[in-house]
Order: structure tokens, then sequence, then C-alpha cells
């Protein structure tokens, strides 16, 4: 599932956010995050939100493709008015 390019920049976080972005992916919840690395859940989402600010930072230059599991969950979306 991961790409070359997504890899190289994982690979420049820390082992700890590396194993939260991982375990993101396959589909893993916060708690379940956390327990399996024996960290809070907001030690979890903290890691999760800096590497996703780095994420999107290089998806804006295209250096890489960002999976729909990272994107951020619940974020309210658009609606265009005048539509139905």
């Amino acid at each position: 599932m991961f790409g070359t390019k997504l890899i190289d920049l994982l690979a420049g976080h820390p082992p700890q956010t590396q194993a939260i972005i991982r375990l993101t992916v396959e589909g893993y919840h916060d708690t379940e995050i956390a327990d399996v690395l024996k960290i809070t859940p907001g030690v979890v989402r903290t890691r999760r939100y800096r590497f996703r600010t780095a994420l999107y930072q290089a998806a804006r230059t295209g250096q890489v493709w960002i999976p729909q599991q990272l994107h951020t969950a619940g974020a309210p979306r658009r609606i265009q008015r005048g539509t139905s």
C-alpha cells in the first residue's frame, strides 16, 4: 500500500510515528494502537497529526499520494449551494 516516496517520507520520522502510521493504514483505531504501543491515545493522535502535516506538505508539491486511511476522519465536507 505504501509507495516508495511515502516510505521515504515516513522513514524521516521517529520509529514510534512510523508504527502509528502503519497501524492506522491497516485500520486500527487510536485506542488499539495505543494499547499495542503502550502509549496514550493522545500521543497516537499527536504523532499522526504531525505526520499528516508533513504528508500534506509533500502532497502539495506533488511528491506523494495520500492513502484514504490517512485523510482526516470526520472532516466536514463542503456542500455547494444551489445543488440538490
